[in-house]
């Protein structure tokens, strides 16, 4: 395993974590229902040099403060309150997620993985069907032979 392939393992093993953690939200965060666009918004309007304005990502400035607090929460950027409002920027952690392609990417891994969970789910359904008819031949074919005998 070269480096690259251990790094995306790793990274992947983090989204996971992630992913897990917006399953087991709790109190009025059990009720709303974060979409991996919307997060994805915010935390790409980040980076890691300078602040960004909350006022300056278009669209609900309330929703997107809320989204702040909980990416925040999971470590990935930093937020700052002045007169002018709220700003943030992007903790290493934070960076490194929008990097590898943020939650939008963590859905798109969820959506392969329940994809290939539902192939093998079937493949197994196939062949017990296979198994079935093979075995109602096979007996056939015994009972057949047992009659000659």
């Amino acid at each position: 395993m070269d480096k690259t392939e251990y790094d995306i393992s790793k990274i992947a093993k983090v989204l996971e974590g992630i992913k897990s953690r917006l399953d087991r939200n709790s109190g009025v965060k059990a009720e709303l229902i974060y979409k991996a666009k919307d997060l994805d918004r915010v935390l790409f309007a980040g980076n890691t040099d300078d602040n960004t304005s909350i006022s300056s990502i278009e669209g609900d400035k309330q929703i997107y403060e809320t989204f702040l607090y909980y990416l925040e929460n999971e470590g990935l950027v930093k937020i700052m309150a002045d007169k002018s409002g709220i700003s943030f920027h992007l903790t290493p952690k934070g960076h490194t997620f929008k990097t590898y392609g943020g939650f939008t990417a963590l859905e798109k891994e969820e959506e392969k993985r329940q994809k290939k969970e539902k192939i093998k789910q079937r493949l197994w359904e196939f062949s017990g069907w296979i198994f079935a008819a093979i075995a109602g031949f096979a007996e056939k074919i015994f009972n057949f032979i047992r009659e000659l005998l």
